[in-house]
């Protein structure tokens, strides 16, 4: 059975191949199978051509919107099943008739309460406002005004609320529970040589028993875990809700000043945070730690960025994979997260996450965040006790630099480049509290115990804003090699026959399609290499807010046929798919507006990893990791000989340099296999995220008792 999946966005849509909807009810677990999206003007006229079983309609948020609405009563109109699928949660869930009455009733109370309640707010708005209470007595005011009705909403969501997470708990230790109960039953297999061939049959029904228990365990942890997050998103609405309504009186915005007083709060905090800053030095170590010889005690990971609900790319993998190999020397390890990463579940890396109640990432929220994120931290941390704490440090957070002084815990900070800079040259400008931001990441330096950074740029600017030099060393990013590994031939016909290629040379290309990854060289330059090569076919996988530009030049110039688009994957899938390439290009381009280019893109370890050829651009630590290297005018003489070279490095920005790089591999196939060896070689031996983490111990070791 096949459906039509329409992304959130509503701007392109692709079909899957799956038996399970069909037995769908209601709400169910489900996560969505590989799907390869094609952009589309007219969503109406594909649900329309759809001769298939069904329509599922992908959601951002909550509630759908009117045109989602409206495809889903389309579809139901022209005879097919409709779904809505919740990617953040792995949800899925029928829409029939009456619930599509029900969904619209709900989408016009919403948004009848979000336009008329401001129009209220402005009518009862007093003429002489006054002053603002204390946040306490506005506080008691708050709880004493609230609505009676939304008092028992408010009673039956925190129950609901604590009898979900009670049941996420008991759930986690009846698994660890049966986990153990498993481990026995196989060593007593292993063990019991001499027992009668009917006993040994019993302890294998037993533990075929045992492991279908389990499975159904972590299906229902699934389930509980997307109960979760919706619980928290009806919270967050409450909370907001709750701010709006005033007492019978008369509906109307309660006056408060929330742009000026978190800032202050955060001012002082900071200022008095820099009069006791200390480095925590690390115990003596002896020896680099190993699996054999781990660190005793606690290892904790902590990501703060509440706002990124991640579930692959360069930062999601760098974190899943640090977390791995920081867990694979530690004697205990965890990571302390603000959105859950399945990857570090599949993984066998335990994590919580830390609910924040702002849904907004705001620069007020953000300064709100740290705050919320000392409290909550702080008693985990007080429970947990650890040996260290490893952070990737975020966008205004200082309150794990400030645990680490209070709890006197020796601090690794994980810092990989300015994001104030990244605003500057790709975003909207600079931020309005860029100054306290900028503050927060100098206290967390100097705060830190050792401070690994991912290129010389980023270690010049962390050592000119008062960072000891030290402490600071340079740690490109990697690639976990046993993931990223070249395919067997069956594997690759394989995946490339899911994705319709067959023998024709595939150039693949991964990313978030944002601004500093080229996107404007890629999308003027693939149109040229299909002309020229008309054999070729191309690979993308990610999305962004530059992906248009692609799509855009592949519709100019009817390239429909010649590009497979499979859009956002999970990090998994993505490493699978590209196995399906032989050629990857890295054509960024652009150095920021106030620094040089200061990336160290995952992707390019990536790529080397997996043993094809490359093409990329000679920027900075790009043109570091692949040097040596071939340049597309060694191609000129039609002779090359491949000796340590591990790929083709362009001019940053030249479309045709770039272009003649991507032909000269594309007509040059065994030279584009050594390079791949070598490529390959190169990342087994200096950059897989294991030797990643093992300089990171080096360095501990290296350096004396730390100072700011």
């Amino acid at each position: 059975m096949d459906y039509l999946y329409i992304e959130p966005t509503l701007q392109s849509c692709g079909i899957i191949e799956d038996d399970r909807p069909a037995e769908f009810s209601e709400r169910h677990h489900f996560r969505l199978p590989v799907v390869t999206l094609k952009a589309t003007p007219r969503l109406e006229g594909e649900i329309d051509a759809h001769a298939g079983f069904g329509v599922i309609v992908g959601l951002s948020g909550g509630l759908p919107n009117r045109r989602q609405l409206r495809i889903v009563r389309r579809a139901i109109n022209r005879g097919r099943r409709a779904f809505l699928y919740w990617p953040a949660e792995n949800a899925i869930e029928v829409v029939d008739r009456q619930r599509l009455g029900s969904l619209w009733r709900h989408w016009l109370a919403y948004n009848l309460g979000i336009r008329l309640l401001p129009i209220l707010a402005r009518e009862k708005e007093p003429q002489q406002p006054t002053p603002p209470p204390s946040s306490e007595s506005a506080t008691e005011s708050a709880a004493s005004l609230r609505r009676p009705a939304l008092n028992f909403v408010i009673a039956d969501f925190e129950c609901t609320k604590a009898h979900m997470l009670g049941g996420i708990a008991e759930i986690r230790r009846l698994g660890d529970a049966i986990g153990r109960i498993d481990g026995q039953l196989c060593k007593v297999e292993l063990e019991t040589c001499d027992v009668p061939d009917s006993v040994r049959a019993d302890l294998r029904r037993a533990a075929e028993e045992i492991a279908a228990v389990r499975r159904s365990m972590e299906s229902l942890q699934s389930h509980m875990d997307g109960g979760g997050i919706a619980l928290n998103r009806i919270g967050e609405n409450l909370d907001n809700w709750m701010r709006l309504w005033q007492p019978a009186s008369g509906v109307r915005l309660i006056a408060t000043d929330e742009s000026a007083s978190p800032a202050d709060a955060y001012r002082r905090e900071l200022a008095a945070f820099r009069e006791v800053l200390r480095p925590v030095p690390f115990p003596r170590l002896t020896q680099t730690p190993s699996p054999e010889a781990p660190i005793p005690g606690t290892g904790v990971y902590v990501r703060t960025d509440y706002w990124a609900r991640l579930v692959s790319g360069g930062s999601y993998g760098h974190t899943c994979y640090v977390a791995k190999e920081l867990s694979a020397v530690t004697q205990r390890f965890r990571c302390l997260m603000a959105s859950r990463f399945a990857l570090l579940d599949e993984l066998g890396i335990v994590q919580e996450v830390i609910r924040q109640p702002l849904k907004d990432s705001s620069e007020t929220d953000l300064l709100r965040a740290d705050r919320f994120h000392y409290q909550a931290l702080r008693d985990r941390l007080q429970a947990l006790q650890p040996t260290y704490l490893y952070e990737r440090l975020c966008l205004g957070n200082f309150a794990v630099a400030r645990l680490s002084r209070e709890l006197n815990i020796p601090y690794i900070v994980e810092y990989n480049g300015s994001e104030i800079s990244m605003r500057r040259s790709f975003g909207s400008g600079a931020y309005a509290y860029e100054d306290l931001f900028q503050q927060a990441e100098e206290v967390a330096f100097r705060q830190a115990t050792i401070i690994t950074v991912i290129s010389d740029r980023v270690r010049d600017d962390v050592i000119a804003r008062c960072a000891n030099p030290a402490k600071v060393f340079v740690n490109p990013n990697g690639v976990d090699c046993e993931e990223y590994v070249p395919p067997s031939a069956d594997e690759r016909r394989e995946i490339r026959a899911s994705l319709d290629f067959a023998d024709e040379p595939v150039v693949g290309f991964i990313g978030t399609f944002g601004g500093w990854h080229g996107i404007d060289v890629l999308a003027a330059a693939l149109p040229k290499i299909c002309r020229s090569a008309p054999e070729v076919k191309f690979l993308l996988i990610g999305d962004g807010n530059l992906k248009s530009t692609v799509r855009d030049a592949i519709r100019e110039n009817k390239l429909d046929d010649r590009v497979v688009d499979v859009g956002r994957t999970e990090q998994q899938v993505g490493a699978r798919l590209l196995k399906a390439a032989d050629i990857f290009v890295s054509p960024h381009s652009s150095h920021m507006v106030d620094s040089p280019f200061f990336g160290s893109p995952t992707k390019l370890f990536e790529y080397m990893a997996l043993g094809g050829g490359i093409v990329a651009s000679d920027l900075e630590q790009l043109g570091v990791v692949i040097t040596p290297a071939l340049r597309p005018s060694d191609f000129a003489s039609g002779s090359v000989k491949v000796r340590d070279q591990r790929g083709v490095l362009c001019r940053p920005g030249d479309v045709d340099d770039f272009v003649a790089g991507v032909l000269a591999l594309v007509r040059n196939p065994d030279v584009t296999a050594a390079l791949g060896r070598n490529a390959r070689a190169a990342a087994l031996a200096h950059y897989s995220w294991r030797q990643h983490v093992r300089r990171i111990w080096d360095h501990v070791l290296a350096v004396d008792q730390p100072s700011d």
